[in-house]
């Protein structure tokens, strides 16, 4: 059994996750009012005023210095959250310009009906910045494997996750890929429409639906995406549940409830983002995640103690972490 777990260069954390740049502009507030205190000194000499501005905060060159500083720094924060709108990491207000840089515009990822008062849901920023740093990979005619992921994910926005393993895996044999698809619904089962789609798109020789199923698609595509010689498969990835049992040990002055209910919330956003094809859920992430820390920056939890060992789920499987049982001791 080969276990591994996926990890592709344009998942990569310094890629994406790197959040905004560092300031190049902003300065503290204290700094600019000394120095524009400094600087009105300066030319009260210049012009033969005897005013001392830095005698009194209530005197009228304290106060403009004040707001002449307080304005200064919005300016400089300004000048850094628009070099923040320039990455694709960083972007928010301006994410949807900066992908379309790479060829990539926002999903519907379901439709409005007012009928039904469905409204109408995008792509979240995560799956468009994704998207948009694997264009570059889907521009290769090699078929590597941010290329498959790209038009997986490019080909219905049902699609929440996609992998693609090659032989160098020994998952598959040489001139084979296979690719495993996670929807948004449910579990992250894809439905038996949404594996057409994309076997559609990258011409797969073989379809494996959630059932089991294996279909061999007769109608083949020789101007397709997919790379001449290759063989490919499309298989939906289907869910691996777990529970995670934590123990928390806290001081005797501290609410534990308050703590055992935000760990939780803590606990269930990591298991969040771990939902994903192949994708090992530690216990020491898991232990991480039940940490608390304080406003003072002081730890909250003294220990947190998971009972599970590592999940580790095939690359046909998504961790998909059940109500966790978190229990707190007050020492």
């Amino acid at each position: 059994m080969v276990v591994v777990t996926a990890a592709w260069r344009f998942e990569a954390p310094e890629l994406l996750e790197l959040g905004s740049p560092p300031t190049i502009a902003v300065k503290p507030y204290q700094t600019l009012l000394d120095q524009t205190l400094t600087r009105l000194a300066e030319e009260f000499v210049a012009a033969g005023i005897d005013w001392d501005v830095g005698r009194l905060n209530a005197n009228p060159g304290s106060i403009l210095s004040r707001v002449a500083a307080y304005r200064d720094r919005l300016r400089l924060q300004a000048i850094d959250d628009a070099v923040a709108e320039t990455y694709l990491g960083s972007a928010s207000e301006l994410l949807d310009w900066r992908a379309a840089d790479y060829g990539v515009t926002r999903r519907v990822v379901q439709l409005a009906n007012p009928l039904t008062n469905t409204p109408e849901i995008l792509e979240d920023d995560d799956s468009l910045r994704l998207r948009a740093r694997l264009a570059w990979e889907a521009l290769s005619v090699a078929g590597p494997q941010g290329g498959y992921v790209f038009h997986a994910l490019d080909a219905h926005p049902g699609v929440y996750d996609a992998i693609a393993i090659g032989p160098e895996s020994g998952i598959v044999q040489p001139g084979e890929v296979l690719v495993v698809l996670q929807g948004r619904e449910g579990y992250g089962v894809p439905s038996d429409g949404i594996v057409d789609v994309i076997a559609a798109r990258l011409d797969a020789y073989e379809v494996i639906y959630s059932s089991g199923a294996s279909v061999v698609r007769p109608v083949r595509d020789d101007q397709s995406v997919r790379p001449l010689g290759a063989r490919v498969t499309i298989a939906a990835a289907r869910p691996l549940l777990y529970t995670t049992t934590a123990t928390l040990y806290v001081s005797s002055y501290t609410d534990a409830e308050a703590i055992r209910l935000e760990a939780i919330a803590k606990l269930k956003a990591y298991q969040e983002k771990m939902r994903r094809i192949w994708r090992r859920v530690s216990k020491e992430g898991r232990q991480a995640a039940l940490s608390l820390v304080g406003t003072d920056g002081l730890p909250v939890i003294d220990e947190a103690v998971v009972d599970e060992d590592d999940v580790q789920p095939s690359h046909l499987e998504i961790p998909v972490g059940e109500e966790p049982v978190v229990t707190v001791v007050v020492r």
